[in-house]
């Protein structure tokens, strides 16, 4: 679980005069490891497909796709890659955003953690993985599901987001709903510490 910062938190000064130069476009964040499961480059093909729309990427991280990604993304004014950042940069980048995007690039069924970071910031999400998170974006209408690498289902939904406002500010207001009714740190730990538990004395253990 992700425990959101307290709100009157610290603001990060670089993220904001990083960021004021898109404050009239639609900002699609992604951040985290570059990995096996993670790679954002796909936001460069959708960047690519979306040039002079007031739509601009951000993606924040690191990772073995990055000097690909770097070239790739040279050629766009609506990229930036910021690096690693630490906690107030992210929440300070996430309140400049519009949307957060979990890309894979093959078949995966696990609910990554940064789909808790986004909701607490009241994004809605775009995700490529299946199972839990698939199930509970379309149970909660707090985003869209894609198809892993599939580039023009992907930009399809960042259009969607961008042509309406109003979905936008409907799922943004389901996602700080649910993250506060059902996904806040302490209700989180408190489940999985049960499931533990359970999984301990048997009652849970599959073999």
């Amino acid at each position: 679980g992700f425990q959101r910062p307290a709100d009157g938190g610290n603001r990060s000064e670089k993220i904001i005069s990083l960021m004021a130069p898109y404050r009239d476009r639609f900002v699609v964040t992604f951040f985290g490891t570059f990995g096996f499961y993670h790679t954002p480059e796909i936001l460069v093909r959708c960047a690519e497909r979306l040039r002079d729309t007031g739509i601009h990427f951000v993606i924040a991280g690191d990772g073995e796709a990055m000097p690909e990604i770097k070239a790739r993304a040279a050629r766009l004014a609506n990229v930036t890659l910021t690096g690693w950042l630490n906690q107030e940069e992210i929440a300070t980048l996430l309140a400049c955003s519009h949307a957060g995007v979990c890309p894979t690039p093959r078949p995966a069924d696990f609910f990554p953690n940064k789909a808790f970071v986004y909701l607490s910031a009241g994004l809605p999400i775009i995700s490529a993985f299946r199972g839990d998170l698939a199930r509970f974006i379309a149970e909660h209408e707090i985003g869209f599901n894609y198809p892993p690498d599939d580039d023009a289902a992907l930009t399809e939904c960042i259009r969607k987001l961008h042509r309406s406002p109003d979905l936008r500010k409907r799922m943004s207001e389901k996602a700080l709903q649910v993250y506060d009714t059902q996904l806040d740190a302490g209700k989180i730990y408190a489940d999985y510490t049960r499931h533990i538990e359970c999984v301990a004395d048997g009652k849970g253990a599959k073999r």
